[in-house]
């Protein structure tokens, strides 16, 4: 199907959209409990990487009865349909969207 209707497997963190708006292309990730400053955005040719690390937000001994939510280092590698210019990407970070 076409690309924006892949399915895409359950877990993948950060979950993204990708549109075209006016000239460009605009990347959205949700990035909740995730500082800005962890935040790592690589742009090369029709690529974009975006690492970061969702830090644990309790103590190592706490016991859960239900753990849903990953924690740790992550990396989402995205391919696009355009060569990107480099000096030309912006981003953003807002209530958890970059």
């Amino acid at each position: 199907g076409p690309m924006a209707l892949r399915h895409v497997p359950r877990g993948i963190f950060p979950a993204i959209n990708l549109y075209e708006q006016d000239n460009g292309l605009v990347l959205t990730a949700e990035v909740p409990g995730v500082s800005p400053d962890s935040l790592e955005l690589t742009v090369q040719g029709d690529t974009v990487e975006l690492k970061g690390n969702r830090s644990h937000d309790s103590q190592e001994q706490d016991r859960y009865s239900r753990r849903e939510r990953r924690t740790g280092e992550f990396s989402r590698l995205v391919a696009l349909l355009d060569t990107i210019v480099p000096e030309c990407v912006e981003a953003e970070y807002r209530g958890g969207i970059l």
